[in-house]
């Protein structure tokens, strides 16, 4: 096939979306199933918190690297043996982080497992797109968006159980047989496909891609221990920054650009993306600070743990839904619903920085994280993808991914970094705490003064006249 989405009708087009829909709820939950194992596993192997970022952060940062050049890929050497290639190696990766027995092969298996759901999420969205009739589309990537939505919410709460349950190991060990069934399911029914023919491959943006974010979070991570102005430190930061610009210049001046950046020229675009970008900042950020307040502080195990995580997964999923109906009513409810959400989101981080070893106050940052991501996700996913900047729809979803994944790679290695700067557990937690608040309040309104500025909100219009495209949440 040589266009982008259309092509022979598919003949189980609701075994392809479950195939789909089953990899965004795995790779979702996968994101913050092993925060709740990250005592377990620290325990284990002696690691210091720096480590146990790494941990979280050698999955995240992989999946965000990959996305651009994977959805690249995709295009031009087809999107199942993408995809099909992306869960084979997620699912290998997987069992090697359930078998290791070294923090070293732990963390190369969870850059492995990053690497695999790169490759499974980047072509995902075509995939699903082009199994259905246009009919039918926007209902089915509305299905397959919620799955990994309910994922992320849910990811705590299972890790919870079966690492309290079964040990941490279980957090890796547990999809490889799902994804052993989904795969064999896969090669059988998945539709082929490929981007129209004849366009250029951009190699120079997609290895820029691909190794931009990498120097920034190991610099973010590595600071407190090696010290701010050490030389290895400032250098890669100073290389990071150079990566992303080399990316930003390229991609702007390409003919055929893997990425086309001219998309946040457009205010509301560029200030939706922040907004998401901040949004899970404060979704990583407070999970990781919650996990060890809750856990290594206040000494709750993990099937406690994750029950305690049971209120803020039902915010997020109750809000997300408000956001999905406030939105397609008028778009001055789009801008209570990011400046609510934005708000939520501070005071997670605010509250229990006044005392961080407080479990009522811990409890109630969840809630507010759940319900400010649950408001301010949806909206601005929305108004990424309907902006549809330039020519391509395409760019604007990838966009919107990427937004959310580097935030979240970001505020993890950020909160990280400030906690382990400080001299004791709780003045670290108080630290952390604080850095996330004033982290996502500049996002925030940053990214709100842009959306005002470019009438992303406030028109008085809905956002979109079909709730099924509103995308239900992160994921």
């Amino acid at each position: 096939m040589t266009d982008s989405l259309e092509g022979a009708p598919v003949a189980r087009p609701r075994l392809v979306l479950a195939i789909v829909a089953t990899a965004a709820f795995i790779l979702s939950v996968d994101l913050t199933f092993v925060n709740v194992a990250l005592p377990q596993i620290g325990a284990r192997f002696g690691a210091t918190v720096p480590q146990l970022a790494w941990v979280v952060d050698a999955y995240t940062v992989a999946l965000t690297s990959l996305l651009i050049p994977g959805a690249a890929v995709a295009e031009r050497f087809g999107r199942r043996g993408m995809f099909l290639a992306g869960m084979a190696l997620f699912g290998a990766a997987s069992l090697v982080g359930g078998l290791a027995m070294s923090l070293g092969v732990l963390l190369l298996a969870r850059v492995l497992m990053g690497v695999g759901a790169g490759m499974m999420l980047a072509p995902a969205m075509a995939i699903t797109a082009m199994a259905f009739a246009p009919a039918e589309r926007t209902r089915a990537l509305a299905t397959w968006a919620s799955a990994g939505a309910l994922g992320l919410a849910l990811g705590p709460v299972l890790g919870g159980i079966v690492v309290g349950t079964f040990g941490w190991r279980w957090a890796f060990l547990l999809p490889v047989p799902v994804l052993a069934v989904a795969l064999v399911a896969g090669a059988r029914v998945l539709p082929r496909g490929r981007g129209p023919a004849g366009v250029p491959f951009d190699l120079p943006g997609t290895v820029l891609a691909l190794v931009a974010l990498v120097p920034l979070i190991a610099a973010l991570i590595e600071a407190p221990r090696l010290g701010w102005s050490s030389p290895w430190v400032v250098g890669l930061l100073a290389v990071g920054l150079l990566l992303l610009l080399a990316f930003a210049v390229r991609e702007a001046t390409a003919p055929a650009p893997a990425f086309d950046v001219r998309a946040l020229a457009r205010t509301s675009v560029g200030g939706a993306s922040l907004v998401l970008f901040a949004s899970y900042v404060a979704f990583m950020g407070v999970l990781f600070l919650v996990t060890i307040d809750l856990q290594v502080v206040a000494g709750l195990g993990p099937i406690a743990y994750g029950l305690v995580l049971v209120p803020m997964a039902v915010a997020y999923w109750v809000m997300s839904r408000v956001a999905a109906r406030v939105t397609t009513t008028s778009s001055r409810g789009a801008g209570a619903c990011v400046l609510t959400g934005l708000v939520a989101l501070v005071g997670a981080f605010a509250i229990p920085a006044a005392d961080p070893s407080t479990v009522p106050w811990a409890l109630v940052a969840l809630v507010l994280m759940g319900i400010g991501n649950g408001l301010a996700v949806p909206v601005s996913a929305a108004l990424v993808l309907n902006a549809r900047p330039g020519r391509s729809l395409g760019t604007a979803s990838a966009l919107s991914v990427v937004a959310r994944f580097a935030g979240g790679a970001v505020g993890v290695a950020l909160i990280a970094s400030a906690a382990a700067s400080a001299a004791s557990l709780d003045a670290g937690l108080t630290r952390g705490y604080w850095a996330g608040a004033i982290t996502v309040l500049a996002l925030g309104a940053a990214g709100g003064a842009l959306l005002l500025r470019g009438g992303g909100v406030g028109e008085g219009r809905p956002i979109e006249a079909d709730r099924g495209s509103i995308d239900p949440g992160p994921g």
